[in-house]
């Protein structure tokens, strides 16, 4: 059997998780010396709102792709985990497979204002407001990396009939999974 191994396990994705918590980081710190300016010295810093903003969604879009690989985005998966291996594989398959059609559909939209928006810069910063559109096709490139891989791996479930995640799964998904057998 081919070895499984798990992509939230991997280093580009601890270094996604990294620059995430660097950003959120990035939004408190900033966020911070607006409060203090406002109150402190009654006149808050122009740029601290526009990269506090900057660095949200950036944490937003590559965030997401975090949580597709850490399988962490919100589903209800009762009935799918109640299923037999192959059987789930294949809706597995399936739905992964819309949704990487979804992402190839906003990144490209995406793409499209990041471009258009690419020679207008921020109001007190000189960033292009291109920069901060480019978060969303930046961050659906890297959901669309971690679906391929699970659908990759959902194949091997599929043509093996054995599931590498069930090591993964919490007690209570594992006692669901085991009650549909």
């Amino acid at each position: 059997m081919e070895r499984y191994t798990d992509p939230a396990k991997h280093a580009a994705t601890r270094f996604l998780t990294y620059l995430c918590a660097g950003l959120i980081a990035l939004v408190g710190i900033f966020l911070g010396i607006q409060v203090a300016g406002r109150y402190l010295m009654h006149s808050p810093p122009e740029w601290t709102e526009e990269l506090a903003r900057l660095s949200f969604v950036y944490a937003t879009f590559l965030g997401s792709a975090l949580a597709v690989a850490r399988r962490a985005h919100l589903g209800i998966e009762i009935f799918v985990l109640a299923l037999p291996p192959r059987p789930r594989a294949i809706f597995q398959i399936v739905w992964r497979t819309v949704a990487c059609v979804v992402l190839c559909v906003v990144a490209w939209k995406g793409y499209e204002i990041a471009n258009r928006m690419w020679g207008q810069p921020l109001t007190s910063v000189p960033i292009s407001k291109g920069a901060m559109f480019a978060a969303v096709p930046i961050g659906m490139v890297l959901m669309l990396f971690y679906e391929i891989g699970r659908i990759v791996a959902e194949w091997r479930v599929f043509r093996t009939g054995v599931d590498p995640y069930e090591a993964t799964m919490s007690g209570a998904d594992l006692f669901l999974h085991k009650q549909g057998d």
